[in-house]
């Protein structure tokens, strides 16, 4: 269970941990918006990142895209929830396929900045976690521990404005997100409105309006990025009026298919 958790409007000399518990509890929460976003400590400088050394999330510049969906984080890159481990007495923040799920919120600090809480961790211990990042990587602690008066559990929130698509050296690749994306130039876009399984077959239909509809899968081809990988930006955007029968399914998260299925690969 994530919180994000602001302060805002606490008049100067009030005791900002009763207008936490405040907010903990129920009193003026506000969530914030489902999104892709950015989280910039701000003690450290260093952003929250996908990447994970010894069961914790290391603290930098890369991979550090997250989707926010109001009751978890999950890495962009890596399609992994954000949660905890408990090794002995130490809290690791790290990635996990499974959900941390409670009530996510947001409230406002006296300073602006975001306090990202792990609620609902009973079976780690009690009370809630906050993640804390003035260190080379993130960890997490309770209010016991400096919360919140520590710069190490404040966050900088970024909301983003395009997604960064990898397309390897064959030139395909595939993307589903939860937004309108703009299909950058070089890049054609294609749904799936036929298909003959038994055949193995399948038609693919580029997308007219070079937008892609939220919550839709599709699959890329870049021919200028065949033989050497490239990156495209895919602008976030209105969604498409356009209507499209398509019949690829999709999900930001990690998913583990128990069936047959048919995978985008290259063929020798």
């Amino acid at each position: 269970p994530l919180t994000l958790i602001p302060v805002k409007d606490v008049v100067v000399g009030t005791n900002i941990m009763n207008a936490v518990n405040a907010v903990i509890n129920g009193a003026g929460a506000i969530e914030l918006a489902t999104g892709y976003y950015k989280f910039k400590n701000v003690g450290s400088k260093n952003y929250l990142t996908s990447k994970v050394d010894k069961d914790c999330l290391v603290m930098g510049d890369v991979d550090n895209i997250f989707y926010y969906d109001q009751s978890s984080l999950l890495s962009y890159t890596e399609g992994l929830y954000v949660g905890v481990s408990k090794t002995e007495s130490i809290y690791n923040v790290t990635l996990s396929d499974v959900a941390v799920s409670p009530v996510v919120t947001e409230v406002i600090s006296s300073d602006g900045a975001y306090y990202i809480s792990l609620g609902g961790m009973n079976e780690y211990g009690n009370g809630i976690r906050y993640i804390y990042g003035n260190a080379d990587e993130a960890d997490s602690g309770t209010q016991d521990e400096g919360f919140p008066a520590d710069d190490g559990y404040k966050w900088d929130v970024e909301e983003i404005t395009a997604l960064p698509v990898e397309i390897g050296k064959t030139g395909w690749a595939t993307i589903y997100a939860t937004v309108a994306l703009e299909v950058p130039v070089g890049v054609t876009a294609y749904y799936v409105e036929k298909e003959n399984f038994e055949e193995n077959w399948i038609t693919l239909t580029a997308i007219k309006d070079n937008v892609i509809p939220a919550s839709m899968g599709v699959i890329l081809y870049a021919e200028e990025a065949v033989g050497e990988e490239k990156i495209y930006n895919f602008a976030i955007t209105e969604s498409s009026s356009l209507y499209i029968t398509n019949l690829l399914e999709g999900s930001v998260a990690r998913t583990y298919v128990d069936l047959e299925a048919y995978v985008l690969s290259e063929q020798d």
